[in-house]
């Protein structure tokens, strides 16, 4: 084997090794993207759950979401940012809240416009 083959050889591997590396990383940001995406559905599901919660304060809704969303993440095998997760949840409780206020209002004007009408 000459000298030009086994360096064209070795630039092959070596490219080779460079793309199997940029592949293996893309799976993994993928899967981390998909765990992420099942943490944030589950993290909506359980700020509703603790929403209907009426004997609990606010702070213990956020304390209880925020265990019950470490516990998701050990069976998922997602490492918990309690940070990102509360920050998730701040999100969450904003946007149902939001929602909640907004067909509420929804509802009083439908009542005076029958009450009007009436």
């Amino acid at each position: 084997m000459s000298a030009d083959e086994i360096v064209r050889l070795i630039s092959l591997s070596f490219s080779l090794i460079v793309s199997l590396a940029g592949l293996f990383v893309a799976l993994i940001k993928m899967i981390k993207n998909k765990k992420w995406d099942d943490l944030k559905q589950e993290l909506y599901n359980l700020v509703l759950k603790a929403e209907e919660t009426e004997n609990l304060s606010s702070t213990e809704k956020k304390s209880a979401v925020l265990s019950w969303a470490e516990d998701f993440c050990k069976t998922q095998g997602i490492t918990f940012d309690a940070e990102k997760v509360e920050s998730i949840i701040d999100t969450l409780e904003a946007l149902i809240l939001k929602g909640q206020n907004t067909s509420k209002s929804d509802n009083k004007d439908i009542s005076n416009k029958k009450q009007e009408s009436d």
